[in-house]
């Protein structure tokens, strides 16, 4: 696999490796603190990312939207190769990813604990935080919301800061590829949740 600065990597990780992070991060602890603040204020001495959209109304579309959720959609839309490849959808879980870093040929990998499970009545989702195989330190949120005026819409929410040299070295770039991640992540919801 030939790590560069353990978490990225010259070719595609297999599924061996992917498993044996994934049992090497089990037991261990998240990487900041702060457990459910993408749901209230974004604590400061991070980045902060927050993106909405919004995709029609009804309780049929809300439904959908958290069935997309819970199937792991926008990951995949995303490009990410998990493990497991569908990770239970329960607080505790842990899963690992590895992400095409185009055009440069190389793959990061990360793993990430779900850390609350949001089952409401008009809001659903998970929030997942970072685990010391991971090149950032933070948190993310992804939800969607049935509002009082009956629109549905996706939420991504995250705060996170580099941990590895590359991240930091990437400095705003890196800002920019998390952006371009959630907008991707709304498309994936979207497209699962508004499909035929």
């Amino acid at each position: 696999m030939n790590p560069i600065f353990d978490v990225f990597h010259f070719s595609k990780p297999t599924t061996a490796q992917l498993k044996e992070i994934h049992e090497s991060q089990r037991s261990e602890d998240i990487t900041y603190t702060g457990v459910g603040l993408t749901l209230e204020s974004l604590p400061d001495a991070y980045h902060h990312l927050r993106a909405e959209r919004v995709i029609g109304s009804g309780a049929d579309l809300f439904s959908r939207g958290q069935n997309a959720i819970r199937s792991w959609t926008a990951q995949a839309e995303l490009g990410l190769v998990l493990e497991p490849s569908v990770p239970e959808f329960r607080e505790g879980a842990v899963l690992v990813f590895a992400l095409p870093m185009k055009p440069s040929g190389l793959w990061a990998t990360g793993a990430c604990r779900i850390m609350r499970v949001i089952d409401e009545p008009l809001r659903f989702g998970f929030i997942y935080g970072t685990l010391p195989h991971h090149p950032e330190s933070g948190e993310e949120a992804f939800l969607v919301h049935h509002r009082e005026d009956g629109t549905v819409s996706f939420t991504v929410t995250a705060f996170s800061r580099a941990k590895s040299l590359p991240m930091r070295a990437a400095g705003p770039i890196g800002r920019i590829i998390q952006r371009r991640a959630a907008e991707i992540y709304l498309n994936g919801y979207e497209k699962s949740a508004t499909k035929p």
